[in-house]
């Protein structure tokens, strides 16, 4: 295990290859498995960095830890480009990862000399956002109430991956997974509610694009997916661009979604 000091925690990563430096920052459950498939394709251009998020996987709790914020999980990934000698690095983010990329903007700007935000979950935007938030709420809550938190994971990641991206998740990975769910459901789902400015986010300086994938399966999936991403987007002022399949395409098609990548980075670097 390769573990680092990092803002007053310990966070276990993955460092690979030689060039500009890009972090991976996941969404749910935290782990560096999301992207590691990716960021070994995008080695032979880019120094790519995976870390498992404080408090999952291959990262220790740390003690009496029981809240968390978007600004420490911003500072988390600060201190890891620094503390790995890879600041300024583009950081790219999925999910709830994208949420703490777009907070890492806003605070720590200094890091970065780019970033790419893949559909932040950002309800509130959608005129659907009751709709939304009604259905994962009932399907959470019935998962938990037959399993816990596994359970409630086992009911929400099929509907947020998509049926491609949760069939393509190894047992190994998944296995992480489970252990992680109540670390997601209790301490980190709470500080995810990102709602920025949109004033604030028009004085960004740091280059930043927004994807999101073009075959997303339900309505409610592209109301808070994709009208997210389209709204941060116009918010940053950033380009917009559509990539293969849904919300995980780091496990349905990851050579396709590096090859996508790679034109951004090589733009941002």
């Amino acid at each position: 295990m390769t573990l680092i000091d990092a803002n007053d925690t310990q966070l276990y990563y993955e460092k690979r290859g030689n060039g500009p430096s890009v972090v991976f920052v996941a969404g749910a459950t935290g782990d560096a498995s999301h992207f590691a498939e990716v960021a070994e394709l995008l080695s032979d251009e880019f120094t790519t960095i995976v870390y498992d998020r404080r408090g999952n996987s291959r990262s220790p709790r740390p003690d009496d830890w029981t809240a968390t914020s978007l600004d420490e999980q911003s500072d988390d990934v600060a201190s890891l480009l620094e503390a790995t000698g890879s600041a300024p690095g583009i950081a790219v983010g999925t999910s709830a990862g994208a949420i703490i990329v777009g907070n890492l903007m806003l605070t720590r700007p200094d890091v970065l000399r780019g970033a790419i935000l893949h559909e932040p979950p950002l309800f509130w935007t959608s005129p659907e956002s009751e709709a939304v938030l009604a259905h994962i709420g009932q399907m959470i809550g019935e998962g938990f109430a037959a399993g816990g938190p596994d359970g409630a994971l086992n009911n929400f990641f099929p509907f947020a991956m998509g049926e491609a991206g949760f069939a393509a998740i190894p047992e190994e990975h998944y296995s992480r997974f489970r252990q992680n769910a109540e670390v997601f459901l209790t301490i980190e789902s709470p500080a995810f509610a990102w709602r920025p400015d949109p004033d604030e986010l028009r004085r960004v300086t740091v280059p930043a694009i927004v994807m999101a994938g073009v075959e997303e399966p339900t309505a409610l999936h592209r109301a808070y997916l994709v009208e997210g991403s389209q709204w941060l987007a116009d918010a940053l002022g950033a380009p917009y661009r559509e990539v293969v399949d849904g919300h995980a395409p780091y496990y349905s098609s990851p050579t396709a979604f590096a090859d996508q990548l790679r034109g951004s980075l090589r733009e941002l670097a």
